[in-house]
Parts: structure tokens; C-alpha cells; sequence
């Protein structure tokens, strides 16, 4: 009888990404503290903001973060269109392919073309206005080296924050990942 190959893969690396913007620029510095207070495991976070917040927001850069310009992750083609003066602070994008983007919609574009920006195996979203409250480790979101669908499972994950959306690496269909709170037979992907 042939041994049994019991090593564990090595865990996932994963990219925490936060897309934020000025008027979140406190809430974003307390996501950081608590990130870098009790965030473990191997993950880097990424801050994705519109070009005129680059200013603002590199100060939180370091080495487990980076501060990246939304125009560096979107397809060429879109533009940023600025300020829209009727609206609080809104802010607009536009392509000729998509026309006019706004906020939530743009946000949904940031999320999924950062998946090709991430050299990450695994990507966990966390807004602006989330923050940690005590330890935890990414590591307790895989098994085996796969992403887990029900993060419930772990004691860990209970009360350490507010529950993030978990997407899979779009250049990595071998990994079982959450998409939103899609069910695995509808997203079609293995999961453990």
C-alpha cells in the first residue's frame, strides 16, 4: 500500500480590496489600523480610488498595502469624468462601450477588473466602513487550499467583522470561491 501524501498545500495568498473614496478617507484609516492591528495570514491590501484621491490616500500605503488608481485597473476606454455638479459629491466615469458610470455601478466595475490586476490567489472585499475587533486569520477562509462557501463554519469568523463578499480570481477557475451568496451549483465551481 502506497503512502499517503499528507502535506498541506501552502495557504492561499489573499488581496483584501477596498474600493473608497474622499469622503470615506477616515473610516479607510480605521479599516487600515484594524487591519494591520489584527488581520494574520498572508494578505495584502489594496485601496482602489478615483484619480484626484490618490493625493489623499497614498499616505496609507506600505508594505501589506497599496494605494492604486481606479483609471490603472479599468479597461482602456473609460474616462473619468469628474465631478457631477448637481450631485453631493458624485463623481462619474464614462466609456464609449458603457456610457455614463456612477458610484455603485462603477464600484461593480472595480471589483471585477481587479481580479486581473491581483497576483493574489484569492480576493476578499472589504468597504471602507468595516473594521476589525479582534484577530483574525485569512487562512481560516480556505481548507486545503481551497476558498470555503460557508465562512460561518469558523469560530474565528464570528463577530471578527462585518461579513465581506468573497469573489473568485477570475484567472484561477480551479478554485472554489464565493460569488455574493450564489449557491456553487449556480456559479458552477467546486467548493469544500
Amino acid at each position: 500500500m502506497a503512502p499517503q501524501n499528507t502535506t498541506q498545500p501552502d495557504p492561499l495568498r489573499w488581496a483584501v480590496v477596498t474600493p473608497s473614496y474622499v469622503l470615506d478617507y477616515e473610516r479607510c484609516q480605521l479599516l487600515c489600523r484594524s487591519m494591520d492591528a489584527f488581520l494574520e495570514g498572508p494578505w495584502h491590501h489594496y485601496i482602489i480610488v478615483d484619480p484626484v484621491d490618490v493625493p489623499l490616500f497614498a499616505p496609507l500605503a506600505g508594505p501589506r498595502r497599496t494605494v492604486i488608481n481606479k483609471k490603472d485597473i479599468l479597461p482602456k476606454g473609460f474616462h473619468f469624468g469628474g465631478k457631477v455638479p448637481f450631485m453631493r459629491l458624485g463623481r462619474w466615469w464614462w466609456s464609449f462601450r458603457h456610457g455614463p458610470v456612477f458610484g455603485w455601478q462603477m464600484q461593480q466595475f472595480v471589483k471585477i477588473f481587479m481580479a486581473n490586476h491581483v497576483t493574489e490567489e484569492a480576493m476578499l472585499f472589504c468597504d471602507s466602513d468595516v473594521f476589525f475587533l479582534k484577530p483574525f486569520n485569512v487562512s481560516t477562509l480556505e481548507r486545503q487550499g481551497k476558498i470555503r462557501f460557508n465562512a460561518a463554519e469558523s469560530k474565528q469568523w464570528k463577530g471578527s467583522l462585518a461579513a465581506p463578499a468573497l469573489i473568485p480570481k477570475i484567472s484561477s477557475p480551479n478554485r472554489a470561491a464565493t460569488v455574493g451568496g450564489m449557491s456553487p451549483n449556480v456559479c458552477g465551481l467546486q467548493c469544500v
